[in-house]
């Protein structure tokens, strides 16, 4: 229904007015994102439209754009309508530590109004909490976004093939101040390919992955002074244990002086929340294998737990801070016996 509603409104919109839009959000031209090969998409100019192009091109036909290109767009939706320049790299360091050249925000245009904005936004926050994008739901966090089904084009043909599809679901979190935006992008995905279903619950491990790396995050300290919030401020608190070791999970609870509650049965830690007196951690059983201890040094601790098969390890972790030491070396191979000892500072 609401594809029905962009496709009405694109094809009352006048044709340049709707060219100039998909223009000024940044399609069919580059971002300058100052990356060898970026492209700039396809957008033909208006001349060359026909009579359905203005109601294709508003669900993605007849219309190429990059990942970069959309993602770009939807920042400018939810961050005011403000178009930016995007880039990989903030600074640039001489081997002295010297700082050469900075990347910071470049602001290109404004595309559409607050108001507008806020509009969007709100859209976006129905779509995951009540909409096509439930999975990408956060616990903790107001996230939105948006889904994306599209099937492929075939270029042998000329037509779209009826089963193969190109899914996605781009969102931001937090919702009242939106600090990260992530856009996720499956092709041809098996089974099932509706971007809610595929793509969305990518989107939501990333972002709280994400959310839980960045320490001076303001919205973990905004929500940490909530008293209603007691039991989340708990659960910053802790780097991601989702796959632990149940003992090495336990470990770490005690380590914190925090109250802990098991529930179900397993070897290993499948999902973890908190009431408001307890964490609680449900466990299940182990269907992850990793052969060898990947390098670790110089990696955040809650870096250096997200890369390890935590299932198949017994980890201690001495201090707190940047791993500096690990033992067993990079490499040692896996097995029952195995017992890694994380050394931070």
């Amino acid at each position: 229904s609401s594809n029905i509603g962009v496709i009405k409104l694109c094809k009352e919109l006048p044709a340049n007015t709707f060219f100039r839009y998909l223009k000024n959000f940044g399609f069919g031209t580059e971002t300058g994102l100052n990356l060898i090969g970026e492209a700039s998409g396809m957008l033909k100019n208006p001349q060359k439209w026909l009579g359905l192009s203005k109601s294709s091109m508003s669900i993605g036909q007849e219309i190429g754009v990059t990942a970069i290109q959309l993602t770009s767009a939807y920042a400018a939706v939810v961050n005011g309508g403000f178009l930016y320049r995007p880039y990989l790299v903030s600074h640039i360091k001489t081997v002295d530590g010297e700082i050469r050249i900075v990347n910071k925000p470049e602001k290109v245009r404004q595309i559409i109004s607050p108001e507008v904005s806020d509009i969007l936004k709100n859209f976006m926050r129905g779509v995951v909490e009540h909409g096509t994008g439930k999975q990408a739901k956060q616990n903790g966090i107001v996230a939105g976004g948006k889904t994306g089904t599209a099937q492929k084009f075939n270029s042998k043909t000329g037509r779209y093939y009826q089963n193969k599809y190109f899914s996605s679901f781009i969102g931001f979190a937090p919702f009242e101040r939106p600090k990260y935006i992530c856009a996720v992008f499956i092709d041809e995905p098996v089974k099932q390919y509706y971007g809610g279903q595929v793509a969305a619950p990518v989107f939501k491990e990333i972002i709280n992955r994400t959310i839980h790396f960045d320490e001076t995050s303001d919205v973990y300290r905004k929500i940490a002074q909530n008293p209603d919030s007691k039991r989340i401020k708990k659960l910053i608190d802790l780097p991601p244990i989702e796959g632990f070791l149940a003992e090495s999970a336990i470990s770490l609870l005690e380590s914190k002086d925090l109250d802990y509650k098991i529930k179900g049965k397993g070897t290993i830690v499948k999902k973890v929340s908190a009431d408001e007196d307890k964490i609680i951690i449900e466990l299940g059983p182990d269907k992850i294998n990793m052969n060898r201890i990947p390098k670790l040094t110089g990696l955040a601790l809650r870096e250096a737990m997200v890369k390890l098969d935590l299932s198949k390890l017994k980890v201690s972790i001495l201090g707190n801070g940047i791993v500096k030491k690990q033992s067993p070396s990079p490499g040692t191979v896996i097995n029952k016996r195995t017992q890694l000892v994380l050394t931070c500072n």
